[in-house]
């Protein structure tokens, strides 16, 4: 495998009813960039463990597939996946939850022509188990945050749609364990203005 752009880690957990649509949804990307997938599957009871050993043998140069010995919980997992990542960026991506054409490559141009921006994420479609809409997941926005915004508004990005420079990836290593993807975004904003593209190019699904 060539060294990727793009290092894109799904984290799963009983996820048998999505996780195929939503590795489709990447594997689409790669038509755009240079990416490498890492699944890591928390010992999912259905037949997530299945559906994901199959995929990995049809696209063996991008799909990385990691079962884990024992489960790790969403933050363990998530930490799992971040330290394999070999990418000169990072995304990240839940199993149930999955991309729009394009996603990748519009965040790659926003962090080429804003090279002071740790990370940028994306607008989201917010959906039902059956994919059925529900409207946006936030009204527009402005196209970047500094650390006080995030302070004062809260909690308002869609972790799914986040890409950031992998420099970074050491500090999120180092984080206390355990946290809500709340202290990453503050994180990230700890370097720079986090960039935010109000096109929806995630689908996120609530309540799954």
């Amino acid at each position: 495998m060539n060294s990727p752009l793009v290092s894109v880690c799904i984290v799963t957990f009983n996820h048998e009813e999505y996780i195929r649509e939503c590795v489709t949804s990447v594997i689409a990307q790669a038509d755009d960039v240079n990416i490498e997938i890492l699944i890591g599957d928390d010992r999912s009871e259905d037949s997530t463990q299945s559906i994901l050993e199959d995929m990995a043998a049809q696209y063996p140069e991008t799909i990385r597939y990691y079962r884990n010995a024992t489960r790790l919980g969403p933050v363990g997992n998530y930490l799992s996946l971040t330290e394999k990542a070999h990418g000169k960026f990072v995304a990240h991506l839940d199993g149930d939850d999955l991309w729009l054409p394009g996603k990748l490559v519009s965040q790659l141009r926003f962090l080429d022509q804003y090279p002071d921006c740790p990370a940028v994420y994306t607008n989201a479609f917010t959906i039902l188990d059956d994919g059925s809409s529900l409207g946006l997941f936030n009204n527009p926005l402005k196209e970047r945050f500094g650390i006080a915004d995030l302070v004062a508004r809260g909690n308002f990005l869609c972790h799914s749609s986040v890409l950031y420079r992998a420099t970074l990836k050491e500090g999120i290593l180092a984080l206390p364990a355990p946290f809500i993807d709340y202290r990453i975004h503050l994180y990230y904003a700890r370097h720079g203005d986090v960039g935010y593209l109000n096109e929806a190019l995630v689908k996120y699904r609530v309540n799954s």
